[in-house]
């Protein structure tokens, strides 16, 4: 849920929606729904990369950004959990959010710079 939370924050051209919750092998699971998007491409590696480095996201691993804050992964060019649009928008579908610290410092702090 938190990474959820998270992804809507850094990334609400693609937000999720919660629809609704079931079980599944004894477990519940949330579902969720996110836009559909049309007339897209692949962006180049460079345009990621200067994407979440403008968002303060720092390289520290191969396709894996991140600050004291909370890390991105699963972003690369070959992959297809970023999409452009036809705009040059860069659409992050999927990414692996990881936070490094509670995710209540991480949401204070993702507010405070969208302000």
């Amino acid at each position: 849920l938190y990474e959820h939370i998270i992804h809507n924050l850094l990334f609400p051209n693609t937000r999720y929606t919660l629809i609704g919750i079931s079980e599944f092998m004894d477990s519940l699971r949330l579902i969720y729904s996110q836009k559909l998007f049309f007339n897209i491409d692949l962006p180049t590696q460079q345009q990621i990369d200067a994407h979440l480095i403008s968002m303060g996201l720092i390289p520290e691993e191969k396709y894996y950004y991140g600050n004291e804050y909370l890390a991105v992964t699963d972003v690369y060019a070959e992959g297809d959990n970023v999409l452009v649009d036809l705009n040059g928008n860069l659409l992050f579908i999927d990414p692996i959010i990881k936070l490094k610290k509670p995710v209540s410092e991480v949401i204070s702090y993702l507010e405070k710079r969208t302000q």
